[in-house]
């Protein structure tokens, strides 16, 4: 439904940059490479801008923003200060997530984050401390570290192990995701390293896409054995795989660059993504504007031309436009990792197709009151945690107005003046959506 998703009237999701200040210097993250030397320093972590917090937050409350990842720099260098907006969005039903290397976890920090149930993303580079002291150019990261995982699951606090993979700890893997389990991680996931925009070598790091395949292999070993959820936080190229198994794993996560998330710098920058440079705008500004802005983003003028013939370019676009322009393509370039060189190896689930014939007119029904719904110009968005799901004006007022009863096709019929035959392809989508499930009783 492109129309749909290109009318959004704002993001899903909101990176938040909350300092450029870390007390780590990662050989291959966006923010070491930056130019601007200004935020490198511990003084300026003193500086701390409550005017663009304040709009911010108002601006995510205003656009009923679902989820707000906090993210920097090392989001904790500033915990303090931050506290009281991430109350505030709290109190107001945006889920939080925070990304830190959990370093500089306090007992104090712990229990708060605790309280507002925050679950974190940790970074853990290697189950080898001199790999992760190497990789973090800190030389007691790999300790601290450890003990900040311990702290925050002394508080119950949700983890999950992120591990991004490079030439330096590609064989790490496996082992890595055994040390997150033992700490009492509830998920391992690996993420590309992807060359930073200002960087003019990054040849010791980047990986091959026969590596990439060989840590799709791991990633699903360490599930099997190790009992772990996995996952790969990066968006990839389908043409990338060679297993059906891999695909379906790794490869349906879309990029969300401008289509559904944006990233909002310490200054109040607005841009697609925490990897681009680029600013739409500034949130003095309001985010609609910004967004507005990105509409490119969301219809289909970044499509290479080599995939507008892809059953699959819907979903996969082409690739990851950050590794495209920091490997100095044009945006309308396939990502580096893109295969055109044989034949599609995977196909679509099985499940994919709507089934119609489940859905009878004896059969009730229920919407189930743990998914988001935003009201949009179009109707509605729904959004249940994994899934988006896009409805007209009518369908999103009987949902609001039925939310806690039993419906039938033919209620659906009738709300959406049409036949019961054309209901049951609805009812079919939202049921495939996981917004709609069949009562038992």
């Amino acid at each position: 439904m492109p129309f749909y998703f290109n009318s959004l009237s704002a993001p899903l999701f909101v990176h938040w940059e909350v300092t450029e200040f870390c007390n780590h210097r990662c050989q291959y993250c966006y923010n070491f490479w930056r130019s601007d030397k200004k935020y490198k320093t511990a003084e300026q972590k003193k500086v701390i801008p409550h005017d663009v917090y304040s709009r911010v937050v108002n601006e995510i409350i205003k656009h009923k923003i679902y989820k707000v990842i906090v993210t920097g720099g090392e989001p904790l260098s500033v915990f303090d200060s931050i506290y009281p907006y991430l109350l505030r969005l709290h109190e107001h039903g945006v889920l939080l997530n925070i990304n830190s290397n959990l370093t500089l976890l306090t007992d104090d920090m712990a229990e708060k984050i605790s309280k507002l149930r925050i679950p974190i993303l940790t970074s853990l580079q290697s189950y080898d401390e001199k790999t992760t002291n190497m990789l973090t150019q800190s030389p007691n990261a790999y300790k601290r570290i450890i003990l900040g995982i311990k702290r925050a699951r002394k508080y119950k606090i949700g983890i999950a192990v992120n591990m991004v993979i490079s030439q330096k700890n590609i064989d790490h893997i496996f082992q890595t995701a055994k040390l997150a389990k033992e700490l009492g991680a509830s998920k391992f996931s690996v993420t590309k390293a992807c060359r930073p925009l200002s960087c003019q070598d990054f040849s010791d790091f980047i990986l091959t896409p026969s590596q990439l395949r060989y840590a799709f292999a791991e990633l699903r070993r360490v599930e099997k054995e190790i009992g772990i959820e996995v996952d790969s936080l990066s968006s990839y190229p389908v043409c990338l795989f060679e297993k059906q198994e891999d695909y379906e794993h790794f490869g349906e996560k879309r990029c969300s660059a401008g289509r559904n998330s944006i990233a909002i710098g310490v200054k109040g920058d607005i841009r697609p993504c925490p990897h681009l440079s680029e600013s739409y705008g500034n949130i003095s500004e309001g985010l609609a504007s910004a967004w507005e802005k990105m509409v490119s983003w969301r219809d289909y003028s970044y499509l290479p031309k080599k995939c507008k013939t892809c059953f699959f370019a819907s979903v996969c676009r082409g690739g990851c436009k950050a590794e495209v322009l920091a490997n100095k393509y044009k945006i309308k370039d396939p990502d580096p990792f893109a295969d055109f060189s044989r034949a599609l190896c995977v196909h679509p689930r099985k499940n994919e197709s709507l089934d119609m014939g489940s859905i009878t007119k004896d059969k009730t029904y229920f919407f189930p009151t743990n998914f988001f719904i935003r009201k949009e110009s179009f109707g509605g968005l729904l959004f249940n945690g994994k899934s988006e799901a896009y409805v007209n004006d009518a369908l999103y007022w009987f949902i609001v107005k039925h939310a806690k009863e039993s419906v039938l096709l033919q209620d659906i019929a009738k709300a959406l003046r049409t036949s019961q035959e054309k209901a049951k392809r609805t009812l079919a989508y939202l049921y495939r959506m996981e917004m709609l499930v069949e009562s038992k009783s």
